[in-house]
Formats: C-alpha cells, sequence, structure tokens
C-alpha cells in the first residue's frame, strides 16, 4: 500500500440550482399549469369529453 494521502478530484455532476435554472423552473410550472387550466376550461365548455 502506498503513504500517499489520496487526493480526488470531484467528478460528476455538481448540484446546484443558479438563478436562471430556478427561473426556468418557475416559467415551466406556469406553462404547465396554464396547459390544465385551458383543457379543464375547454372540456367545461364543449360539454363532452370526446371533442377533446
Amino acid at each position: 500500500m502506498s503513504d500517499t494521502i489520496d487526493q480526488r478530484q470531484p467528478s460528476g455532476l455538481v448540484r446546484a440550482l443558479g438563478p436562471v435554472d430556478a427561473t426556468m423552473i418557475v416559467i415551466g410550472s406556469m406553462i404547465g399549469s396554464g396547459i390544465f387550466i385551458t383543457s379543464a376550461e375547454s372540456s367545461r365548455l364543449s360539454g363532452a369529453p370526446g371533442w377533446l
């Protein structure tokens, strides 16, 4: 065995969120919820789920 200290370099992905990442998560959530709100409104107006 070697008596040297094992100095490992960090490898792989970094677990971090920056301001741009957080902004994209919020925008994606808003767009995603808008899709469900719009489809609920159209199904309520059409009356039958088969029309969607």
